[in-house]
């Protein structure tokens, strides 16, 4: 079963259409506000000031800042001037120059690149700028002139952190991922479905998120590890890592190892007993699934955002909703989340379960 295939069916709505249209209305008013500007300035304020951006340590010191890169690099290379390390060079420069090289709109390494598939990126630029930058940032790094606006925010593509794709957390998103969530987008969040985008544009878009999430995580490895040595580190090597780890080959699909088992009341209440005991889902889910574990309120993503955990029972998954949808969710757990894989942990057989129970968390009936 190719899960990156699947093309779930639409949500169930619910609630009336006035109801609809006043939702609707209201998150045009979010999107739109950000650049409704009179007078002079009639453009979005890239360079306003977002007070709601977690740029410093919260209680746990293991989650990462979501520092924009030009202040982290800045402030490394402050340091690295007092602490009079050996570079060649101040790091700023050292860094953009590396970056620009390599990843540079005219440089001959980038035209060159198999990484890419280069005649996308001129027009994904294009798109990109015209309908995502507001969120996410003409770098990609999710703090566009909307994203204080927005919860959760908008994703960070420079951060290594992808919630919803075919691998297992840790890897990387495929082309398959990225274009299921800019078409379908990802329901309960501002981030909106792309139906409606010509297919190319959204391939082309998917191309140049790929390369600005490759371009920023090459930018930022080299500053961790330039930070690490106290040396500045080698560029080859710090491509060559960042470009493997975003190989096809290298990110694999997980797909179940068996056919869907059965779904009926005994998988179901299997289900339910791994959900309150052996997989402990209702420490964040609650025993119902709405979302009210003991738990519940404790958690941050990887960057000191606050997050809840999913009502189940509203049957709106951002991932999807058909079975293969939630058995990916559940087996490779979300990423940036606390939401932990299941793969190692449970046989395929109890992810069917558990994904049977989720599904009659929602309303889903066994057939007579």
């Amino acid at each position: 079963m190719q899960l990156s295939r699947v093309i779930p069916s639409e949500p169930s709505r619910r609630g009336s259409a006035p109801a609809g249209l006043v939702f609707w209305a209201l998150g045009l008013l979010v999107f739109a506000g950000p650049f409704a500007c009179k007078g002079e300035s009639d453009q979005p304020q890239w360079d306003a000031a977002d007070a709601t951006r977690k740029t410093e340590f919260v209680d746990d010191e293991d989650l990462v800042r979501d520092l924009p890169f030009a202040k982290d690099l800045a402030s490394l290379a402050a340091f690295a001037a007092e602490e009079e390390w050996d570079l060649e060079g101040n790091l700023v420069d050292l860094v953009t120059g590396e970056s620009e090289a390599r990843y540079g709109w005219e440089s001959r390494a980038l035209l060159d690149s198999d990484s890419f598939v280069g005649w996308r990126l001129e027009s994904g630029r294009r798109t990109y700028e015209r309908e995502c930058a507001g969120c996410h940032a003409r770098n990609g790094d999710g703090g566009g002139p909307a994203a204080q606006y927005l919860f959760p925010r908008p994703r960070n593509f420079r951060k290594r952190e992808f919630k919803f794709q075919s691998a297992p957390v840790g890897g990387r998103p495929r082309r398959e991922d990225l274009m299921r969530t800019v078409t379908k987008g990802l329901v309960g969040s501002a981030m909106p479905a792309f139906r409606l985008l010509p297919e190319e544009k959204r391939h082309d878009v998917v191309e140049y998120v790929r390369y600005l999430s490759i371009r920023g995580e090459f930018e930022q490895t080299l500053l961790e590890w330039t930070d690490l040595d106290g040396e500045f580190a080698d560029p080859e090597e710090v491509q060559e890592l960042v470009e493997d780890r975003w190989k096809r080959s290298n990110n694999p699909v997980t797909v179940p190892l068996i056919a869907e088992t059965d779904f009926d009341q005994d998988s179901i209440e299997r289900g339910r007993l791994l959900f309150t005991n052996a997989a402990a889902c209702n420490g964040c889910h609650g025993d119902t699934g709405l979302g009210d574990g003991p738990t519940a309120d404790s958690f941050r993503d990887a960057w000191g955002y606050p997050i809840r955990p999913r009502d189940l029972t509203t049957g709106q998954f951002r991932a999807g909703i058909d079975p293969s949808d939630i058995y990916r969710v559940i087996a490779n757990g979300i990423g940036g989340t606390p939401m932990p894989g299941a793969l190692g942990n449970n046989t395929p057989e109890e992810i069917w379960d558990l994904v049977h129970f989720v599904q009659h968390l929602t309303g889903k009936e066994v057939s007579r």
